[in-house]
């Protein structure tokens, strides 16, 4: 048997764990950009962040990628979480890659 799928295509969502960027302390993140191939729609990413895994995290507003695909922030955090949304269709979607620096405590 053989089908084809029509319609709109769905929103789809990846939200990664907690995840400590530096192993000896905080990270301070500069850009993230998503890995999403074939997209048609609009492609954004929310950075939540946490300094202690009891306490709830926050999350910043969510940004669409600008032209060069990647999103701009000025986090700093012991524990960072990524959710990329892609809607309007995409091919594929593996994550996203983050460009951080360790950071100090002041």
């Amino acid at each position: 048997k053989m089908f084809t799928w029509n319609g709109a295509a769905m929103t789809a969502t990846i939200t990664t764990g907690d995840g400590q960027l530096n192993p000896d302390g905080r990270a301070f993140i500069n850009t993230v950009a998503p890995v999403v191939t074939g997209y048609s729609g609009s492609v954004g990413v929310t950075l939540s962040y946490r300094d202690n895994l009891s306490n709830n995290a926050t999350a910043l507003a969510a940004q669409n990628i600008d032209a060069f695909q990647r999103t701009r922030w000025r986090n700093q955090a012991r524990y960072h979480r990524l959710t990329v949304t892609a809607a309007g269709g995409f091919d594929h979607m593996r994550g996203a890659d983050v460009a951080f620096k360790a950071a100090g405590v002041r």
